[in-house]
């Protein structure tokens, strides 16, 4: 078994993920398995994926029959992985060749660290970096309720913290989640769940190169429901209302852990200062959007 599983879930990748393989092969540290799941691609990412599995053991692909969505893709690599530790990246991103060198000898170091961050930056469709992240994104708070003030706060700065969920993850903690949900932006909810559980360590080493390009998912799908339908293949509701359910899902969360009533309480507080600071007016904006859809339906009757 090896210590460190690699997860790349894609759907029609063949644009990025030859260079997103070669990132993850090219690595110093050798002892991993890389994990592809190909979410029913109709190009040529099947092909290129294959091509990569009969040249290397280490790189195994899977192939789901039918689109799953992007979050039962992504738990799927996880699923199929078997290493102590555990990386998502998706399939447009790419690592430093030291990337799993340096977070590894970080967890090594402290053991009640749950995950690793890295310094990031931005890059373009021909991989040049546009623009580096420097903000320290730790979350080392000695208690839950301390963990959760921290996220929150970084949430509050409107730092891009969420990114965090492609740390260097200790696969038995990441076990113990929800993974991702089949709704819009549980990557968030799943952050929380991590933070419950232990400390993210942030090193200011840059080594994840996080592609913004014009066939992202976040750029082609715009809309609530255009994007509840990414993250979920199956039916789409009638009305989204994507950030209100982040914040029910956050509440939900806090209270399925035991982690005292106290604790619990201080994160109920937590979660509705950072919903006050800085959500009310995207929360005001979902009900507006709504309004109008329910508008259209009855004018279209």
């Amino acid at each position: 078994m090896s210590l460190v599983s690699i997860g790349i879930p894609v759907y029609n990748g063949q644009n990025y993920i030859r260079e997103s393989i070669n990132s993850v092969l090219s690595q110093t540290f050798d002892d991993f398995e890389l994990i592809i799941s190909d979410n029913a691609s109709t190009d040529d990412t099947k092909e290129i994926c294959m091509e990569f599995a009969g040249r290397d053991s280490r790189v195994r692909y899977h192939r789901n029959d039918e689109n799953l969505g992007y979050a039962k893709n992504f738990n799927k690599v996880f699923e199929l992985s078997s290493g102590t530790y555990f990386k998502w990246i998706p399939h447009d991103d790419i690592i430093h060749p030291t990337f799993l060198e340096k977070c590894i000898r970080v967890m090594d170091e402290f053991p009640d660290v749950i995950g690793v961050f890295p310094g990031m930056a931005y890059i373009d469709e021909r991989g040049k970096v546009i623009q580096y992240c420097s903000k320290d994104y730790s979350i080392m708070g000695k208690d839950h309720a301390g963990r959760l003030r921290e996220l929150m706060n970084l949430e509050i700065d409107g730092t891009e913290i969420f990114w965090s969920i492609y740390s260097l993850l200790r696969r038995d903690v990441l076990g113990k989640t929800s993974l991702h949900g089949t709704y819009v932006a549980s990557d968030r909810v799943l952050l929380l769940e991590l933070v419950l559980q232990g400390k993210i360590k942030h090193i200011d080493d840059m080594l994840l190169f996080i592609r913004k390009h014009p066939e992202s998912s976040m750029k082609i799908c715009r809309l609530p429901k255009e994007r509840y339908k990414w993250a979920n293949s199956g039916r789409t509701p009638l009305l989204v209302f994507p950030s209100w359910n982040v914040a029910y899902q956050h509440y939900k969360t806090i209270g399925r852990y035991d982690v005292g009533i106290i604790q619990r309480f201080k994160g109920y507080y937590e979660v509705s200062r950072k919903i006050v600071k800085k959500d009310l007016r995207t929360l005001g904006g979902e009900i507006k959007v709504v309004g109008k859809e329910l508008i259209g339906m009855k004018d279209v009757r």
